[in-house]
């Protein structure tokens, strides 16, 4: 049995006043909020890296926050812009912190000192381009920075534009590699990475409440090879795919559907494709972000609009229902268990 600290980044939109502390007993399952580790304007997304903890701060004149981490006491070192408007996601590489900026249809690579704080500006990356949803695709919108564990680049899926860009790192700023083009309207949000079979990535779409398969061809272009829908055909309620995650051993990806209130659990086979469906209500109201515990064990989601966090317990892999627990957390959007690693 283990207890794992956790951080809580929030909309400070109703009673959140900003990043709040938590533990997580992997044994019972409990997930108890603590206390306000830093006051911070909507730090919607969370990064670590070893003593530190970096924050986007998603605001129409976007931030980004570095703090320094002491168990679960958070001192902020600094803000920096992060050149574009509400960045909604972020990621450390190396010595570098990458953000997106959803607004905007930006990524933006600063650099970061050993202390921690955020330094220099080294590059900033404008997409262009928009959907054929007028509403939600009118230009583009960055969604995330994800880190390729396989190779020394950037996926950024922009669901303005329909378009999972690649970018490389070389000699500390971006280079973009090119993008690959997913299905008009899809509107993608999220991806990760399969952890054992190298190239091989799921892209989660907001718009068409889908999750793509990606992988480079002979040719090495990378494309979309099969998708799986995360509502049951019969659905009658609006919904928006959220969070993506995937099971360390591959076996199950797990997503959020907002509107429908659910998670969907995806069975994966030993070559990555997709098989059966597993769906359990959240227990709550616009689950917009994912997460699973450092044990595996356990899956908890982050109910934005009930205020509460939903925790259940995986068996082969599949969320239980009967095992959810609720625990009230203010508008809660992303939910980081730290690690403790050292700068």
């Amino acid at each position: 049995m283990s207890v794992h600290k956790a951080f809580v980044g929030t909309y400070t939109r109703r009673d959140a006043e900003g990043i709040y502390a938590a533990t997580f007993d992997d044994e019972t399952g409990a997930f108890e909020l603590g206390y306000l580790a830093a006051a911070l304007p909507n730090p919607s997304y969370l990064a670590q890296a070893g003593n530190h903890v970096y924050a986007v701060l998603e605001d129409e004149q976007g931030e980004v926050a570095a703090l320094r981490r002491d168990g679960n006491t958070l001192t902020l070192l600094n803000r920096k812009p992060s050149m574009g408007s509400h960045p909604c996601h972020i990621s450390v590489v190396a010595d570098r912190v990458a953000v997106a900026n959803y607004s905007s249809g930006s990524v933006t690579l600063l650099t970061r000192s050993s202390d921690g704080a955020l330094g220099d500006i080294c590059s900033v990356e404008q997409h262009a381009g928009h959907g054929p949803n007028a509403r939600r695709q009118s230009g583009p919108h960055a969604h995330m920075v994800y880190p390729d564990p396989w190779a020394k680049r950037l996926f950024v899926p922009d669901l303005g534009c329909d378009r999972l860009y690649r970018y490389g790192i070389e000699r500390g700023v971006l280079q973009l590699e090119g993008f690959t083009g997913l299905p008009a309207g899809a509107g993608p949000r999220h991806v990760v990475a399969h952890p054992t079979l190298r190239g091989t990535y799921y892209v989660i779409n907001e718009l068409d409440n889908t999750i793509v398969r990606v992988a480079p061809g002979n040719d090495g272009r990378f494309a979309v090879e099969s998708s799986v829908a995360t509502l049951p055909d019969d659905a009658a309620v609006a919904s928006a795919t959220a969070a993506l995650r995937i099971h360390r051993n591959g076996h199950r990806l797990y997503a959020t559907n907002r509107g429908a209130d659910s998670i969907v659990a995806v069975t994966l086979d030993r070559d990555g494709a997709f098989g059966s469906r597993t769906l359990v209500p959240t227990l709550g109201e616009h689950p917009r972000d994912l997460t699973l515990d450092p044990s595996a064990s356990w899956l908890l989601a982050a109910n934005q609009d009930s205020d509460t966090v939903t925790v259940y317990a995986l068996e082969d892999g599949l969320p239980v229902n009967a095992s959810a627990k609720t625990t009230r957390v203010p508008t809660p959007v992303c939910i980081l268990f730290t690690h403790e690693a050292h700068s």
